[in-house]
């Protein structure tokens, strides 16, 4: 139902975003998610997609450290255009197994892509 959005919908401010290599990429990546068996090779997926917001946020002009608020729409963006199959399934499996890495970078990574789950269900 959203396969109607551009970035100017998602990502406030500036609306000139270059996603040339990244939006195939983060495609591919969330396909491999729902591919992959393993939790352990899906974290590393997801890891991968937020490796290329942050190379996209510092291609644009953003800066080294990327927070929340500059992921999140760009996330959103590529979240609607991939349209992943199972996603909310594969990340609650990510869920179980993430074990210690879960208060680190990859835990927060996790939540987010959770709460973009909820926030498109609803």
């Amino acid at each position: 139902m959203l396969s109607w959005t551009e970035p100017k919908h998602l990502i406030p401010g500036k609306t000139n975003y270059v996603f040339d290599s990244f939006l195939p990429e983060v495609l591919d990546y969330f396909k491999l998610i729902d591919k992959e068996k393993s939790p352990r090779k899906k974290i590393l997926y997801m890891k991968k997609i937020f490796n290329s917001i942050s190379k996209v946020v510092k291609f644009n002009g953003g800066d080294d450290n990327t927070g929340v608020d500059d992921q999140m729409p760009i996330l959103n963006y590529a979240f609607i255009k991939a349209q992943p199959n199972r996603i909310h399934s594969n990340s609650r499996l990510m869920e179980l197994y993430i074990g210690d890495k879960g208060s680190k970078e990859e835990g927060s990574q996790l939540m987010q892509l959770i709460a973009l789950c909820d926030f498109i269900v609803d």
